[in-house]
C-alpha cells in the first residue's frame, strides 16, 4: 500500500541520516583526535626544545667552571690578586647569568668572586648551612661533581649551583670550586622562550 511504501521511505530515509551522521560523527572525532595528538606532539617538540635551552644555558656555565679548576690546578700558589685576574678574563662581564665563582677549602668558601656583594660569604662553612650541607659533603664524600637547585644563598637571592671537586697533587681532597647561576636571570630567560611557545613549566628542587 502507498502508506506502507511512504513509512518505509521515511523509515530508509531516517537510517541513511542516522548513518550519515554516524558516519560524520566519527569523522569529527578522528580529526579531533588527529589534531589532538598533533597539539601533543608539537608540545612536547616544544618541552625538547625547553630542555635543550635549560641544558644550553647552564653547560656553558659549567664549563667556565671546569676552565677555572683547571687554571688552579696549573698554578695551585696562585694569590687571590692572580685569581682575580683570571676571572675576570675568564668570565664574559655581560653575563648576567653567573652570579659567582668560590673556591672552598674543605667545605669552606676561602674565596669569591665578585668580592662586591659576596664578602659576607667567606669564611661560611657550607657543611654546616643545612640547604647546602648534603650535596657539599656528597662532593667531599664521593668525589664526584653535583648540580643543585634552586636554593636559598647565604649572600642571598636564588641560585643554581654547580660543585666540582678539587684534588691536591697527591691525589687528596682538598676543597671545590663552586660556581653559582642566577636563579632569576635564568627564570627571565626561560620565561621568555616559554611565552613564546606558550607553555607553563616550572622548576624545582627534585
Amino acid at each position: 500500500s502507498r502508506n506502507k511504501m511512504k513509512l518505509l521511505a521515511i523509515f530508509i530515509s531516517s537510517l541513511i541520516s542516522i548513518i550519515i551522521i554516524f558516519i560524520l560523527s566519527n569523522i569529527i572525532s578522528l580529526n579531533i583526535k588527529r589534531s589532538e595528538q598533533q597539539e601533543k606532539m608539537r608540545a612536547l617538540e616544544d618541552i625538547i626544545d625547553y630542555k635543550s635551552n635549560i641544558e644550553k644555558e647552564i653547560n656553558s656555565r659549567i664549563q667556565l667552571a671546569n676552565g677555572y679548576l683547571a687554571f688552579i690546578k696549573t698554578f695551585p700558589e696562585a694569590d687571590a690578586e692572580f685569581n682575580l685576574k683570571y676571572v675576570e678574563n675568564l668570565i664574559d662581564k655581560k653575563d648576567k647569568m653567573i652570579k659567582n665563582i668560590s673556591v672552598l677549602k674543605d667545605t669552606t668558601i676561602v674565596w669569591t668572586y665578585p668580592q662586591s656583594g659576596n664578602k659576607s660569604a667567606i669564611g661560611k662553612d657550607l657543611s654546616k648551612v643545612p640547604i647546602q650541607r648534603e650535596s657539599v659533603l656528597f662532593v667531599k664524600n664521593k668525589g664526584t661533581g653535583v648540580f643543585q637547585g634552586p636554593v636559598n644563598l647565604v649572600q642571598g637571592g636564588i641560585g643554581f649551583i654547580s660543585r666540582i671537586p678539587v684534588y691536591d697533587n697527591k691525589n687528596k681532597y682538598w676543597g671545590q670550586v663552586s660556581i653559582v647561576i642566577n636563579g632569576e636571570e635564568l627564570k627571565n630567560e626561560l620565561s621568555n622562550f616559554q611565552k613564546d611557545k606558550e607553555l607553563r613549566i616550572s622548576l624545582y628542587n627534585k
